[in-house]
C-alpha cells in the first residue's frame, strides 16, 4: 500500500483586501440573494460571476418542495452566463449565504455546482476563481475548482477510444 497526501493552497483575505473588480463581485453575491425563492429552507444563496469582458452576472438559489430538483444559485449563474454571453469567459465566482437568522459562513459549493463549475473550467480551458465568506470579516479563495473537487470525474473518460 502507498499513502499519498492530496493537499491544495487557498487564500485567506480580509475583506478590506479585495481589490475593486472583487469587492463589486461580492456585493453582486450579496445583492443575489434577495432573489433566491428558498421558502422551506430559509436557505438562500447568491452568486456572481465576473466574465471576461467585466461584466458581472448573477443568480440565486430556487426551490421546490422536492429538493432533489432545486436549482442552486452557481447553476442558475452559470447558465445565465453560458445562454447570455456564451462568447466570453468566466474569469471568477463569488458565493454567499444568508439563514433565516442571518449570514451563514464558510458554505462552499455543492458536489453537483463544484462538477458544474469544472466543466466550465474544462470548456474555457482556464481557471475560475472562486471566493465565499468564512466569517463576517474573512473570504476565501481558491484559484481553481479542481483543489475542492480532487479526483473529478471528467468528459475526458466519456470519449471513445
Amino acid at each position: 500500500m502507498i499513502k499519498q497526501i492530496h493537499s491544495f493552497e487557498y487564500f485567506l483575505l480580509a475583506i478590506n483586501e479585495l481589490n475593486e473588480t472583487e469587492k463589486q463581485l461580492y456585493e453582486a453575491a450579496l445583492s443575489a440573494i434577495a432573489q433566491a425563492y428558498a421558502p422551506y429552507s430559509n436557505f438562500r444563496v447568491g452568486c456572481s460571476i465576473l466574465l471576461s469582458s467585466g461584466n458581472i452576472v448573477c443568480g440565486a438559489n430556487q426551490e421546490v418542495a422536492s429538493y432533489p430538483v432545486c436549482l442552486c444559485a452557481e447553476g442558475v449563474a452559470l447558465s445565465t452566463a453560458s445562454s447570455k454571453h456564451s462568447e466570453e469567459t468566466i474569469v471568477a465566482m463569488f458565493v454567499a449565504v444568508k439563514g433565516k437568522d442571518g449570514w451563514v459562513y464558510d458554505v462552499a459549493p455543492c458536489g453537483v455546482c463544484r462538477q458544474r463549475i469544472l466543466e466550465y473550467e474544462k470548456r474555457y480551458r482556464q481557471n475560475i476563481a472562486l471566493y465565499w465568506p468564512v466569517s463576517e470579516k474573512t473570504i476565501l479563495k481558491v484559484s481553481s475548482i479542481k483543489h475542492l473537487l480532487p479526483f473529478a470525474f471528467s468528459g475526458d473518460k466519456l470519449e471513445s477510444p
